[in-house]
């Protein structure tokens, strides 16, 4: 009787099952990626992010079926998250303080029609920063975000929605540039205004093993939970159309998205004034990966960058190699390949490795040609451990080595580098540069996370005068490839010696399905001039934006 009515249940639940993303920032990731060390979700993929609503009631069906074999403290979680996901409200009437608190979905206006399903709500955000360091004159500041959203459904396949924001900045703008959104904005960073706006959105279409979208949304690849190598949660949004096609032994991904290079004035005459330009620029990515058991998933992920041309129809062709393929169009392009294994030896703990080559030339991997400046590569080496007498902490440990000069290229500016708007796809980290992360996350309750993040960064930084004149390069930026101030030998970590340590708490509060709270403080400690503070906190309130 007992299954029967699971049954059903899951049965309606796939009635209201959605192709809409799930945020790529939603705690239910990290529920779902925690279920899966542990061994109760085998075949989850956390690679790539977002994921579709309907994939995540999938997963949560699946822990439904064994629920009375999970720890409390997941059990817990997934009462949380089954009531937010997989379930629908009986009265519809709109009230404040189930809008904000309700784990059930909770929606300003509503309306069901034949085969389809519109909603309509409210978006903010508020977020505070103060700083502690005696270099800033002004220390604290804070901006409001403000806009609607709006969703449409249509049966189970069909989805589509529409973010769309102001924002407006108060305070001190140094202290207001710490943060990513704020300092990504045109109007705040290059025309000096304190307020800003964005939008996201996009169409979702998901039908049996395929699944593909028009969108800009946050989107993030990569093996690693807390460090995403391939895209990260760094550079601004960008446009792209992504499909997937999804079995049980295997899964595909394509994305080519249209990125930005910065703006370059082209002086005019008195009449028709000056020319703003910007040279096209572009990513092509995919990914294949194949589950060869229940512990051990290995991928391939290849991707270039192209610039100064329009659209190519190689690239947008999601079934080529393209390293040759680049080759074959004159060589002008920029292009990698990554390979990526995940393995869980034991429940509770999940090893993943991490390889990207920008070039690849076996003859200098090798002793006395190791240095060479045409050995361009990353590794990343991860470790999730669930431990099983403390099942509410997960404990995060991550190398990452990154080889000089990799991810920039030779050519005009950044147009050929792995970037973004001048922020990079993939980590925060500079070439020549290495780094030991650990991540500790307490669950205290389904709706609270405690959260401690260490980084220690060592960089050979590249030699500049005190006008900022380079010197001598040792391949330490995103921005400048081998040139008349490079050396053939590039030594890992030579150049101006740079030495961070990063500590960061988190605070993750999350009252209801619509809203999240933030409160962190991160502290910072450089041998150099670092453009940081020393020490600041923030604070953020969410509603129906996370």
């Amino acid at each position: 009787m007992k299954k029967v009515i699971l049954l059903t249940f899951l049965s309606l639940s796939s009635i209201f099952a959605q192709s809409e993303p799930v945020n790529s920032e939603h705690p239910v990731y990290s529920f779902l990626r925690r279920a899966s060390v542990a061994g109760y979700i085998p075949y989850y993929d956390g690679a790539i992010l977002p994921k579709s609503k309907t994939e995540i009631k999938k997963n949560l069906s699946e822990l439904l079926n064994v629920k009375n074999s999970l720890p409390v403290s997941l059990s817990e979680e997934l009462s949380f998250y089954e009531e937010m996901f997989l379930s629908q409200r009986d009265n519809k009437e709109f009230n404040f303080e189930d809008y904000t608190t309700s784990a059930e979905p909770v929606h300003l206006f509503e309306y069901s029609g034949e085969n389809y399903f519109v909603t309509l709500d409210p978006v903010l955000n508020l977020t505070a920063h103060g700083v502690g360091d005696d270099s800033y004159s002004d220390k604290t500041a804070f901006y409001l975000r403000y806009g609607g959203y709006v969703r449409f459904i249509y049966k189970n396949w069909l989805s589509a929605y529409i973010i769309a924001w102001n924002g407006n900045a108060y305070g001190s703008r140094e202290v207001n540039a710490i943060d990513k959104i704020v300092v990504q904005k045109f109007t705040f960073r290059k025309t000096g205004l304190n307020h800003f706006d964005g939008s996201e959105g996009g169409i979702f279409i998901e039908h049996d093993i395929f699944s593909g979208s028009i969108s800009r949304n946050r989107t993030e690849w990569g093996e690693n939970f807390y460090n995403k190598d391939k895209i990260s949660g760094v550079s601004q949004f960008f446009d792209k159309i992504s499909f997937e096609i999804k079995t049980e032994l295997f899964t595909y991904n394509y994305l080519h998205g249209w990125l930005v290079t910065p703006q370059f004035i082209t002086p005019g005459d008195s009449i028709s004034g000056d020319y703003k330009n910007r040279a096209e620029k572009y990513t092509a990515q995919n990914r294949i990966s194949v589950n060869l058991s229940k512990r051990l998933n290995i991928s391939v992920w290849q991707s270039v960058v192209y610039a100064n041309r329009g659209v190519d129809l190689a690239y947008l062709n999601p079934f080529l190699f393209w390293e040759s393929a680049q080759r074959s169009l004159e060589d002008l392009d920029n292009s990698f390949i990554g390979l990526d294994v995940r393995y869980k030896p034991v429940n509770g703990i999940e090893l993943t490795g991490s390889m990207i080559f920008d070039d690849i030339n076996f003859e200098f991997l090798q002793p006395g040609k190791f240095q060479k400046f045409n050995n361009r590569f990353s590794f990343m080496g991860g470790l999730l451990y669930i431990p099983e007498f403390a099942g509410r902490l997960t404990a995060g440990l991550t190398y990452y080595f990154v080889r000089p000069y990799t991810f920039s290229h030779p050519g005009k500016s950044e147009n050929l580098a792995y970037t973004n708007n001048s922020f990079p796809l993939g980590i925060d980290i500079k070439p020549n540069s290495e780094m030991l992360n650990l991540h500790l996350d307490y669950q205290f309750t389904p709706r609270l996370r405690l959260s401690m993040d260490i980084k220690h960064i060592r960089h050979g930084e590249n030699i500049y005068d005190n006008s900022g004149n380079l010197l001598q390069n040792h391949g330490g930026s995103f921005f400048i490839s081998t040139n008349q101030f490079s050396s053939e030998d590039a030594w890992f970590l030579a150049g101006e010696f740079q030495n961070t340590t990063t500590v960061e708490f988190l605070l993750f509060y999350t009252p209801g399905a619509n809203t999240l709270i933030k409160a962190g403080y991160v502290f910072n400690k450089s041998n150099f001039n670092a453009p940081v503070p020393e020490n600041y906190f923030y604070t953020s309130i969410n509603l129906l934006y996370f």
